[in-house]
């Protein structure tokens, strides 16, 4: 069920921070993250560095595969600076 209000939450909000995010629903940051991964997994949520490139991961790895215009950051999302990590529903 919480994965469904995240998700409504994420859609209302069209781009949502993961801090933002783990203090609405009162969750660590870690927990938040693995908890979006999921959607992000079925391409529903794509990961929005803080320079607002779009990013969502391959079909068949967690690497993350981005527009290539913010240098290419083939990072793990569990790499990624949380501080500067944004979510948008897709």
């Amino acid at each position: 069920m919480l994965l469904l209000q995240i998700k409504d939450y994420i859609e209302a909000n069209h781009e949502v921070s993961l801090s933002h995010l783990a203090k609405h629903f009162n969750i660590p940051v870690s927990a938040m993250q693995d908890m979006v991964y999921q959607w992000v997994k079925k391409g529903k949520v794509a990961i929005v560095q803080k320079n607002k490139e779009t990013c969502s991961t391959t079909e068949k790895s967690s690497q993350v595969a981005c527009s290539g215009q913010c240098g290419g950051c083939a990072q793990t999302i569990k790499e990624t600076n949380l501080s500067e990590v944004w979510y948008q529903w897709l």
